[in-house]
């Protein structure tokens, strides 16, 4: 008799088991024990107290969408790669609009743009060995690009000679971070690269600013140009 129960009992739950597996959805499991590998997601929003970006349009060479989704990644790594040395001193939001600004002056977000020398490449222009030094495998790709950008940044601004001087870290990043001149805290106007390449970071510098400072409405505090 409770033999007869028993087996009653398992065929039963069997059956109910089988029926719920049917209706099993994948997604709807969560596994606790296993961190996925996580991309952004086009619709990330970083901790941002105001977001500068809401209202800026990118150019022409974008698609509404892809401007959207730039924004967003340069949200994103603004907050994620936001540098040690700029903690209390500028907020992750203030940091975006200049990103924003510099891609800007960058390649006027035209993936497929390049320099005149033919030397950089993307959204943030990155040469071979800069790209090579950032893991940036495809100069082309809005994400990595932004990514990248946002780490050299970090590292740019993190430097004992810069220590988050916004106006002297984008001068890097167009001169280059070791440049003598940008050493002494000093912003050359018109310098000539190990390359033989001008370049002109007074310029670059200005037109940046200009446009952060009218959409931040925040004064920017410039050092020496020379």
């Amino acid at each position: 008799m409770k033999f007869s129960f028993l087996l009653a009992f398992l065929i039963i739950a069997n059956t109910a088991i089988a029926a719920n597996f049917q209706n099993y959805d994948p997604d709807t499991i969560i596994v606790t024990d296993v961190i996925p590998q996580v991309n952004i997601p086009p619709a990330f929003k970083s901790n941002l107290a105001t977001d500068y970006l809401a209202d800026l349009r990118c150019t022409n060479y974008v698609s509404r969408q892809e401007c959207e989704n730039i924004k967003d990644y340069i949200r994103a790594f603004a907050n994620t790669n936001f540098p040690r040395s700029c903690e209390g001193k500028i907020t992750r939001d203030y940091l975006s609009a200049v990103y924003y600004w510099q891609i800007y002056a960058e390649s006027s977000f035209n993936r497929n743009g390049y320099e005149s020398n033919g030397k950089s490449y993307g959204l943030a222009q990155f040469i071979q060995e800069t790209a090579n030094a950032y893991k940036l495998y495809d100069r082309f790709d809005d994400r990595e690009n932004i990514r990248a950008q946002s780490e050299y940044m970090k590292d740019i601004l993190n430097m004992q000679h810069v220590k988050c001087n916004l106006p002297l870290g984008i001068a890097a990043y167009n001169t280059g971070p070791y440049n003598k001149v940008i050493k002494q805290g000093t912003i050359p106007n018109v310098i000539r690269l190990p390359s033989g390449d001008e370049a002109r970071p007074g310029s670059y510098v200005r037109r940046i600013f200009t446009n952060v400072e009218s959409t931040t409405k925040l004064p920017v505090e410039y050092p020496q140009f020379v």
